[in-house]
């Protein structure tokens, strides 16, 4: 159910960024992803992780009568953020960009809220409704920038506002579909309760702002030391790498689920799966990589075509992120919320002195090596903490055919391409078999 609660929403997102390079110029394009990051990172700020505070919360409270209290608690902390947003935002919001400000509020909103619905619906095991929902919220999206498209109002404060409404759209829908407005009474809201809330989720904050503020942090470097349409191109190349943060996001809440589930007296850290983890990760990346030139060639705008020089190293980066979020799961389960923060710093501080140490003159290349090295960093002091049994043999095969794969793309023959993306559909088959094999026997075989 996660699976198709989480590829609806995230798999539109994805696809988002390369349909409008056809409608909005570098400039335009590299402003709209500029605010969707943005926004991803004021989430966890407005809210200080109220939403996860929930989500464990609903999970461990089996007295029916409380829920309503920690559902309609967070509800109206949520909105007391917000209204600090939109009052001291006024004041903070680029001149420049003056005219897509309520847009941005509304977008901001929407976010925060629909995050808010899904850890509610986690909560409360709710996976139908978790699903339905996410789908919805898809369909919405696609069809309120479809609007836009056709009605020949294309423009960046269009797409914005037609992405806020449509969101707040789903979250309506999803609402009155998942019945947890029963759960909404204003009498149950209690300061006690936010306090206790907070205290769980306040304490991860750190982690999930300093990855975005990195991620926000990247786009401003560029935009700083290069511009507005090299902006543009990365957010591309970025969207792209989403694929392998697409699959992550399905595994990894399934993952935490079954961690936190687990005796919270022990925590033995799974070496042999985390190996097949491994392998199917860098597979992914690889085979994802040997198909870059062919993916940014016929699915974005060919002033774009530039980004595919850049996607296999935000690849791994994504695979590497995926292994970092692997091991997260174990510090949640122990509420080690500090170490998280500790190791994710690391990494933030290497990746923010390789980008300023050789953006001006490696460009895009130095971005896309800092978050590879960041991510990286913070793996290896996560995994020197769990005593982590790694296959080296395994990465260190994976990591040379990936350099293989990432040369591959910058050479002029189509056909060696074509027969390298061949080559790697099969290796990806071949080392993932017993899995494809489960995958298969689940959803495809009565």
């Amino acid at each position: 159910m996660y699976a198709i609660g989480i590829i609806g929403t995230k798999l539109v997102m994805f696809v988002l960024i390369p349909v409008l390079s056809f409608f909005l110029n570098k400039s335009d394009l590299g402003v709209y992803d500029l605010i969707l990051v943005s926004i991803t990172l004021l989430t966890p700020l407005i809210t200080l992780q109220i939403a996860d505070g929930v989500y464990r919360f609903l999970l461990e409270e089996r007295s029916e009568g409380r829920r309503p209290s920690i559902i309609t608690t967070a509800s109206t902390f949520l909105l007391t953020g917000l209204f600090l947003l939109s009052v001291l935002g006024y004041y903070l919001f680029p001149k420049a960009y003056n005219q897509l400000y309520w847009p941005f509020v509304f977008l901001q909103a929407s976010f925060c809220f629909t995050n808010l619905l899904q850890q509610s619906l986690r909560g409360l095991q709710l996976n139908k409704e978790y699903a339905v929902f996410g789908v919805t919220n898809a369909l919405t999206i696609v069809i309120a920038t479809m609007f836009v498209i056709f009605s020949g109002m294309s423009s960046l404060y269009n797409f914005i506002l037609a992405l806020s409404l449509a969101q707040f759209a789903a979250l309506i829908f999803g609402v009155l579909y998942s019945g947890i407005f029963r759960y909404f009474s204003l009498r149950s809201t209690s300061i006690q309760l936010t306090t206790s809330m907070l205290k769980y989720s306040w304490p991860l904050l750190p982690n999930s702002v300093s990855w975005w503020l990195i991620d926000l942090g990247n786009r401003f470097l560029i935009l700083y030391f290069l511009s507005e349409e090299w902006n543009g191109i990365y957010a591309v190349a970025a969207r792209y790498a989403g694929i392998v943060a697409l699959f992550n996001s399905i595994f990894i809440l399934s993952w935490q689920d079954h961690t936190i589930g687990e005796d919270p007296n022990q925590i033995n850290v799974n070496h042999n799966f985390f190996n097949r983890y491994m392998i199917f990760e860098l597979t992914l990346v690889v085979l994802i990589t040997s198909s870059a030139s062919f993916l940014i060639e016929f699915t974005a705008a060919s002033e774009f075509e530039e980004s595919k020089n850049y996607l296999p190293l935000l690849l791994l980066s994504s695979g590497f992120s995926a292994f970092c979020a692997f091991l997260g799961a174990y510090y949640l389960k122990a509420k080690n919320t500090k170490e998280v923060f500790t190791t994710t710093l690391a990494g933030g501080v290497l990746n923010f002195i390789i980008s300023v140490g050789l953006i001006q003159t490696l460009g895009l290349y130095a971005v896309a090596l800092g978050s590879v090295a960041g991510f990286a960093c913070t793996f290896v002091l996560r995994k020197k903490r769990f005593s982590l049994q790694i296959n080296y043999l395994e990465l260190c095969t994976l990591l040379a055919i990936f350099l293989v794969t990432t040369l591959v793309q910058f050479s002029q023959s189509h056909e060696l391409k074509a027969s390298v993306l061949i080559l790697m559909t099969g290796y990806f088959i071949y080392k993932n078999k017993d899995l494809l094999l489960k995958i298969k026997e689940k959803f495809l075989l009565p």
